[in-house]
C-alpha cells in the first residue's frame, strides 16, 4: 500500500481561536441609563446596543451574570438582534433567555459561553448565525426556532455536553460542521424537508449510537458522520442519490448498511475503517465503486457488485481480511489497482470477460505485495482475466460460457422492397451472433459473424410487400441466449416498364408492366412547379 493512499480523506473541521474575550467583575443589577459610547454604541446597565430607527441590537454583553433574561426593549427601542460576538465568552452565563421580539443572532454571538446549560431560543428567530453557540461546551439541550430554513455553519460545533436534539421540518439545509463534536447526541433524525445535510455535519459525535435520514433527503455531505466511533444503525431513505466522500470514514461499530436504491455511485473513503461493518448492499443503480470506498472493512465478508457497476477503482476493498466471497458481474470494465489487495481470506475470484483493465496488484496479495498462496483466478480464454492471471503467475483455471444474454435493441433500420437491415445492441459476453429468417415453413440462418461487435446485417432476396419473421440469438462458445424476435414487411416493389405511348399535341398514352402486389396505381404530372395527381 503506497503512503499516498493512507492518507486520511477526512478533514476534521477547523476551530476558530482567539475569539472575543471579555474581563468579568461582579454580578452588577440593572441599571437603566443609557450614554453614547465608542463609535456611536449605546449602554444600557451590562448591555451595548445600537439603534437603527425603532428597533435596538445588543452589540456585546459586560456583566457577569449567571442567569439572564435578555430584555425585549431598552430605551423605547425594540430588540431585535443580538449582534456578531455580542456575548462571546461570557464564561459566567448558566441560563439565557432570549425574548420573543428578537429575530436575529448573528454569527459568534454566544460563542465559548462554556458555562451555559440552558438556553431559550424562541421561535421568532429567523436567523441563528455561524458559529453562534460554538464551544458552548455545558449546553444539555437547545430548541431550533421555527423560523430559520438552515442551520448555518458550525452553529453548534463543540457543544460537548448536548445531549438531545429535535431537527424541526422547517429546516432545509443543515450546514458545514453544524454539530462537529457534539459527542454526548445518541439519536439524530433528520426529517425529510432538509434537502442537504453538510460536510461534516455530525462528524466526530463519538457517542452517536443511531441516525434516521428521512424520505426527502437528497445529499449527505462530506464526512458528514466521520469518525461517529458508536454509530451502529443508519437508516437512509431511498431519495438520497449522493453520499459524498468519507461520509461514515472510521464508523467502527457501523455493522450494516442499505444503500438507497437511486444511488449513482458510492464516493471515495465513504466506509473506509467501518471495521465493524459484515453486511452491505450496494444498489443497482450504482456505476462505480471509488478509491478506498470500502478500505480497511476488515469484517466484511461477502460482496455482491451489481450488474450496474463498470468501474471498481483503486483501493476499493483493500484490506478487507475477512472478505472470502465477492461477486464481479459482467458490465465491469475496469478494476483499478490494489482494488483486492490485502484481502487475504479472499483465495479466488473470477474475472467476466467484460473486464479490460486490471490494475497492479488488484487480487491475490497481501498488504506486504506478497503474493497469496494458491490464488486462483478463473477468466476466459484470451481476456484480460487470463492475462493478469499469467502475468502475475496465479493460478488460471478457464470457464466455459453457460449462459448469454439475449439480443436488445433488434429492430430494422431500413427496409426496401427486396431487403431489409436488421440492428441490435452489442452483448457484452458473446462471442458473435446469429440470425434466421422464417421461410419455406421452417428457420433458415441467414447470417452469422463471430465478431461482437459486428451489430448490423442486411437481408435479402425477399419479396416486395410481404412480412418476415426474423430472430437474433448471441452466442458464446457452444452456449446460446434466448431469441430476441422480429416481424418486417418489405415496401411496394416500383413501376416498372413505365413509358409513353401514342403521344399527341394534347395528350398522352402511359403504359406500365402490372404490379402483382399493388391494387391500384396513382399518376402525378408536374406541372406549375409542383407535382398535381
Amino acid at each position: 500500500m503506497k503512503y499516498r493512499k493512507l492518507a486520511s480523506g477526512f478533514v476534521a473541521a477547523a476551530m476558530a481561536v482567539g475569539v472575543f474575550a471579555t474581563p468579568f467583575g461582579e454580578v452588577l443589577p440593572v441599571i437603566r441609563e443609557s450614554v453614547a459610547v465608542n463609535a456611536g454604541a449605546e449602554v444600557y446597565g451590562d448591555f451595548e446596543y445600537s439603534v437603527s430607527g425603532d428597533t435596538a441590537e445588543i452589540t456585546k454583553y459586560k456583566g457577569s451574570a449567571s442567569t439572564l433574561v435578555i430584555p425585549s426593549e431598552i430605551d423605547g427601542k425594540k430588540v431585535t438582534g443580538i449582534g456578531r460576538m455580542a456575548f462571546a465568552s461570557c464564561t459566567t452565563l448558566t441560563d439565557v433567555t432570549i425574548p420573543d421580539s428578537v429575530t436575529s443572532i448573528g454569527d459568534w454571538a454566544f460563542s465559548d459561553c462554556d458555562t451555559i446549560v440552558s438556553v431559550k431560543i424562541p421561535d421568532t428567530v429567523t436567523y441563528l448565525g455561524e458559529y453562534a453557540f460554538r464551544s458552548c461546551s455545558s449546553l444539555k439541550s437547545v430548541h431550533i426556532p421555527k423560523g430559520i430554513k438552515t442551520i448555518e455553519m458550525r452553529a453548534f460545533l463543540s457543544c460537548s455536553s448536548l445531549e438531545s436534539l429535535t431537527i424541526p421540518e422547517n429546516i432545509t439545509s443543515i450546514g458545514l460542521g453544524a454539530f462537529s463534536l457534539c459527542k454526548k447526541l445518541t439519536d439524530v433524525t433528520i426529517p425529510g424537508n432538509v434537502k442537504t445535510v453538510g460536510e461534516g455535519a455530525f462528524s466526530n459525535c463519538t457517542e452517536l449510537l443511531n441516525v434516521t435520514i428521512s424520505d426527502g433527503v437528497t445529499s449527505i455531505g462530506k464526512s458528514a458522520f466521520a469518525s461517529c466511533y458508536l454509530l451502529k444503525s443508519i437508516t437512509i431513505a431511498d431519495s438520497v442519490t449522493s453520499i459524498g466522500d468519507d461520509a461514515f470514514y472510521w464508523c467502527s461499530n457501523l455493522t450494516s448498511v442499505k444503500l438507497p436504491k437511486n444511488l449513482g455511485k458510492i464516493n471515495s473513503y465513504t466506509f473506509r475503517f467501518c471495521k465493524g461493518l459484515t453486511d452491505i448492499s450496494i444498489p443497482d443503480s450504482v456505476t462505480s465503486i471509488d478509491r478506498c470506498a470500502f478500505m480497511g472493512c476488515e469484517a466484511l465478508t461477502k460482496v455482491i457488485i451489481p450488474k450496474s457497476v463498470t468501474v471498481i477503482d483503486e483501493s476499493a476493498f483493500y484490506g478487507c481480511k475477512t472478505l472470502t466471497d465477492v461477486t464481479i458481474p459482467e458490465g465491469v470494465t475496469t478494476i483499478g489497482e490494489d482494488a483486492f489487495c490485502g484481502c487475504t481470506a479472499l483465495f479466488s475470484v473470477k474475472i467476466p470477460k467484460s473486464v479490460t483493465a486490471i490494475g497492479s496488484h488488484a487480487f491475490g496479495y497481501n498488504e506486504s505485495y506478497t503474493k497469496i498462496a494458491g490464488f486462483k483466478v478463473y477468466c476466459y480464454k484470451n481476456s484480460t482475466g487470463e492475462k493478469y492471471a499469467n502475468d502475475n503467475g496465479f493460478i488460471c483455471e478457464t470457464v466455459a460460457v453457460t449462459t448469454v444474454d439475449a439480443v436488445t435493441g433488434f429492430d430494422a433500420d431500413k427496409v426496401t422492397s427486396g431487403s431489409a437491415t436488421l440492428k441490435w445492441d452489442k452483448v457484452s459476453d458473446a462471442d458473435g451472433y446469429a440470425v434466421e429468417l422464417y421461410t419455406g415453413g421452417k428457420w433458415n440462418e441467414v447470417f452469422r459473424t463471430s465478431d461482437s461487435s459486428v451489430t448490423s446485417c442486411t437481408v435479402g432476396s425477399l419479396k416486395s410487400n410481404s412480412t418476415y419473421s426474423l430472430r437474433i440469438r448471441a452466442f458464446a462458445g457452444t452456449a446460446y441466449s434466448d431469441y430476441t424476435r422480429l416481424a418486417v414487411k418489405t415496401k411496394l416493389a416500383n413501376v416498372a416498364g413505365l413509358k409513353a405511348q401514342g403521344v399527341t399535341a394534347t395528350a398522352v398514352k402511359l403504359d406500365w408492366a402490372r404490379n402483382a402486389g399493388a391494387t391500384g396505381y396513382i399518376i402525378e404530372q408536374y406541372k406549375g412547379g409542383k407535382w398535381t395527381q
